[in-house]
């Protein structure tokens, strides 16, 4: 099932965040770059889990009608539905927004960026300065790699979460059961 495998791959992301490819590195894509794409990536690896979630749904949903289920126990598909977007609405509106308006912004870690871009771009400095600034990207991306694996997890948890509860009330309702028998 495709929401399995959605839920399968979400797992890796801690693990990708943490590291990193040095033939990445030396085509010159720093770690904070490639830290960023893995980000992104979960992202639109969430919005595949919502969409194919809610496309579920409405296939129960008109494979129900088919067989003649009652509107009433229908009813408990759209409230599914409606909890389900609403619960993971603000990840999938980043996504949306990174993907159609602008690129994604973590204002928790824009120093982090700010800092690649700097120790990237064709600016002099000193080798001193250089130094303290490549230990202080260092030490902002080993916090943001924390701070986001942290997050990831816990989504993950709150997604497993969701997925029970919204397959507990279809077997519950005898939804699924009831569209087998009938067809």
């Amino acid at each position: 099932m495709e929401i399995e495998k959605s839920i399968e791959r979400q797992k890796f992301y801690p693990k990708f965040l943490q590291s990193y490819s040095r033939n990445y590195e030396k085509q010159g894509f720093t770690r904070v770059q490639q830290f960023f794409y893995h980000i992104e990536n979960y992202l639109a690896e969430i919005y595949i889990f919502h969409e194919r979630t809610i496309s579920l749904l409405n296939k129960i949903k008109r494979e129900a009608k088919k067989v003649g289920i009652p509107v009433k126990e229908l009813k408990q598909v759209d409230i599914l539905k409606k909890y389900f977007r609403k619960s993971l609405n603000g990840i999938v509106g980043i996504r949306g927004r990174h993907t159609h308006v602008q690129r994604f912004v973590d204002y928790d870690t824009i120093s982090l960026e700010s800092i690649d871009n700097y120790l990237t771009s064709s600016i002099k400095m000193s080798k001193k300065e250089k130094n303290k600034y490549e230990a202080y990207r260092k030490l902002l991306l080993m916090m943001a790699r924390h701070q986001w694996k942290k997050k990831i997890r816990k989504n993950n948890k709150t997604l497993l979460t969701l997925l029970d509860a919204m397959f507990y009330v279809l077997n519950k309702r005898k939804i699924i059961t009831n569209i087998a028998k009938r067809q």
